[in-house]
């Protein structure tokens, strides 16, 4: 009798396929239409996006709470001065590049104004610009959100 050692062609053959299938099985799950990669750019964006709103959220609530302690003491100042004030969103947001964050309000706002559209943009650490727009009369709900934007 003889004495075979080692393994047979087809072993080899059958063992090499089937890693080729696990290669291939891996390879789609990690860069096919619904991989790992796309759904990490896609958390990415959705972080990003969230970051930004929380930010504008944060400094709409510390501009309101200036107005109400200016209003307590003088009656005849609008949310128009606070909301629709830059500084109150430079200096709290964190993330972003301070010079990206621009306030502009809408025709007829001012300082003596409690209606009216603020429009803030803010521009996150990746370059991206997000739009946010509401009214002086509900400053805490965003009557859009836009972006990201490259401008």
């Amino acid at each position: 009798m003889r004495n075979n050692k080692g393994i047979t062609f087809v072993g080899l053959v059958v063992t090499i396929i089937v890693l080729l299938v696990l290669a291939g099985v891996s390879i789609s799950l990690f860069v096919g239409n619904n991989g790992i990669l796309k759904r990490t750019k896609s958390a990415a964006s959705v972080k990003e996006k969230t970051t930004a709103e929380q930010e504008v959220k944060i400094s709409i609530m510390d501009a309101q709470m200036a107005y109400y302690t200016e209003s307590t003491a003088n009656g005849n100042v609008g949310k128009g001065k606070f909301l629709g004030n830059t500084s109150y969103y430079i200096n709290n947001c964190t993330s972003s590049d301070k010079d990206g964050i621009i306030v502009t309000r809408g025709s007829g706002v001012d300082d003596t104004s409690n209606s009216g559209e603020i429009t803030v943009k803010y521009k996150a650490k990746s370059g991206n610009f997000y739009t946010f727009v509401f009214d002086l009369a509900n400053p805490e709900e965003f009557k859009f959100v836009t972006g990201p934007t490259d401008s």
